[in-house]
């Protein structure tokens, strides 16, 4: 009950808000005139000459498009597509991928148990300390 009534409080403010919002002062339309500045000219370029140098014509022509390997028939010929298999060789490529999985499975799952079971911590003993009963006498028979 008290969740329903904090819900429908929250709601409330939110609309009451957006309703600020949306009701707020009118937006102010840009000038419709020319806009004022310097006059428009063609842009001064920059830097004046190119950073790195003005390129040669070997420079340009090394840089011209050329046609991509890709499109070469070698190339095409590698990735047309082959006839499928039969379902035969279908079946054992599957059979096969299937035991490779378990496999693989099965392999991860006896590690997990040989680590889970038998990597304990290694246990530091500490030599034992003798207690002696009463001074003298070995045992706890005094």
């Amino acid at each position: 009950m008290s969740a329903a009534v904090i819900a429908l409080v929250v709601r409330s403010r939110r609309t009451v808000r957006q309703d600020e919002v949306t009701a707020g002062p009118p937006r102010a339309e840009p000038p419709s005139g020319p806009p004022a500045g310097p006059p428009a000219g063609p842009p001064a370029q920059w830097p004046p000459a190119p950073i790195l140098g003005t390129p040669t014509e070997e420079d340009l022509r090394r840089y011209t498009a050329r046609p991509s390997v890709q499109d070469s028939p070698g190339f095409t010929a590698l990735f047309e597509p082959r006839e499928p298999l039969e379902p035969a060789v279908r079946r054992r490529l599957t059979r096969w991928g299937i035991a490779a999985i378990m496999l693989v499975a099965l392999v991860g799952g006896i590690q997990v148990l040989e680590s889970a079971v038998y990597s304990k911590p290694a246990v530091v003993v500490e030599p034992s300390v003798t207690v002696e009963w009463c001074p003298g006498t070995p045992g706890p028979d005094c």
